[in-house]
């Protein structure tokens, strides 16, 4: 997490809202990172909301950027193995290298506290970079 994309006050709602995150990527080999508007102020404190309640959550809940470049999905926890339950979906327009799919897509198994800390993390986020007023003089 970096911060605002801009600094000061825009003409734009959105643009004052848009937050700045860097990326890191690894993958067969390769190794790449880049700078992204990523998520808007709002959408981390939506985010912070649905880990929350993801326990609670009933299966193929998803919440997603404005974007639609990063998805989050509950998977049915008896599906696999493994009990993966989170499912993280990365459009191909954000990795920094050629990807031979549309989406990357990563399956994790995580408990009520991992859900907790997730979304303290959003919520930490919003704290320190707070949704900016739509309400210009």
């Amino acid at each position: 997490m970096i911060g605002y994309q801009f600094s000061g006050e825009n003409d734009s709602y959105y643009d004052d809202n848009w937050l700045l995150f860097e990326l890191y990527f690894q993958i067969d080999g390769n190794a790449s990172s880049r700078v992204d508007p990523l998520f808007l102020t709002w959408e981390c404190l939506d985010f912070s909301r649905w880990f929350f309640d993801f326990p609670r959550l009933p299966t193929g809940s998803k919440i997603f950027n404005l974007e639609n470049t990063f998805y989050f999905f509950k998977l049915k926890e008896n599906s696999t193995k493994t009990k993966k339950n989170l499912r993280i979906q990365l459009d191909k327009s954000i990795v920094p290298f050629p990807i031979d799919s549309p989406n990357m897509i990563f399956d994790f198994h995580i408990g009520n506290s991992d859900c907790l800390e997730i979304s303290d993390s959003f919520q930490q986020i919003v704290n320190q970079f707070p949704i900016r007023s739509m309400n210009k003089n």
